[in-house]
């Protein structure tokens, strides 16, 4: 049979930090042969296109890229192209709250309770978002040139003060604390995704992402 092939070329990069996404999807298992869990991948794949950002949620793993393009995966059959209602590029999505957001371009913010059917938000900027976390009840999405928008429902989002004028290119979530990391070395921190405080990171390296587990914040870049 045919791969599977996802194209991510180089005019098109994850958010802005010249590193692309590529989405690999693999089919295993020892009972069900593999050929025959791939065959909705290779019935439904006819086409190239750039895929940015991946998450999984209610089941369903969903994926967005260029041109306002957003994917779904739930039945075990393939994936299904839904409308987004949107030509700009969709940059990242996630999930929190039994609500899939995605975000990308001049501030464009999509939500979706069953990933089947978006609806456009008003995220209060017109700047790039680069990435959004879900943690203490609250959505925090963060961009370009100091970009911080909070939500409790991923509808109405309000503009907050980060403290600074660096992009910032991702955040996560633990213990009781949002971090978002950016632009030379740049790190914010927040109890409440609200009001942020300026942290040294040791850096003058571009940070691009964050993470918690084992009790430890790990931010990277170069």
């Amino acid at each position: 049979r045919n791969n599977v092939k996802l194209k991510s070329s180089e005019k098109l990069k994850y958010v802005k930090w010249g590193i692309p996404l590529f989405l690999l999807l693999f089919c295993m298992s020892a009972i069900v042969p593999a050929r025959a869990l791939c065959d909705g991948l290779d019935a439904w794949w006819n086409q190239e296109v750039n895929l940015s950002g991946v998450t999984y949620g209610n089941s369903t793993f969903v994926a967005v890229g260029e041109s306002g393009t957003i994917l779904t995966f739930s039945d075990g059959v393939g994936w299904t192209p839904r409308t987004s209602g949107t030509t700009k590029d969709l940059t990242g999505v996630t999930y929190g709250n039994s609500t899939f957001v995605a975000w990308g371009k001049k501030g464009t913010i999509f939500t979706s309770p069953d990933c089947v059917t978006w609806t456009e938000r008003a995220s209060g900027t017109m700047n790039d978002l680069y990435g959004v976390t879900y943690g203490n009840s609250t959505f925090v999405a963060v961009g370009y040139s100091g970009t911080i928008a909070t939500s409790s429902d991923g509808v109405t989002w309000t503009e907050r003060a980060s403290g600074t004028m660096n992009d910032l290119y991702g955040v996560t979530y633990g213990n009781s604390t949002f971090v978002a990391v950016g632009y030379s070395g740049t790190i914010a921190t927040s109890s409440d995704g609200v009001t942020w405080t300026p942290r040294t990171s040791g850096t003058t390296n571009d940070l691009y992402g964050v993470t918690y587990g084992n009790s430890t914040f790990v931010a990277v870049g170069y």
